[in-house]
């Protein structure tokens, strides 16, 4: 996938703040994601692949800083 077009992506899912999340407060899958930021119609099979990955990646970031916050 264009590195470009990739970054393009993670900043304009940024832009929205926080990722979204469902009642229980958990971070969406990437594949909701993907729906949810209007990202599905638009990407080829293998675009999908790596935003998907990047967005799990993403999540587990927050997640993270989440527990650390509340560990400190």
């Amino acid at each position: 996938m264009n590195r470009q077009k990739l970054n393009a992506i993670v900043s304009y899912v940024r832009g929205h703040g926080r990722l979204p999340t469902d009642k229980f407060g958990n971070a969406l899958s990437p594949e909701d994601m993907l729906v949810w930021f209007g990202l599905r119609d638009l990407l080829t099979l293998e675009e999908q692949y790596h935003v998907k990955a990047e967005l799990l990646s993403m999540a587990e970031a927050e997640t993270f800083m989440d527990r650390l916050r509340r560990s400190a």
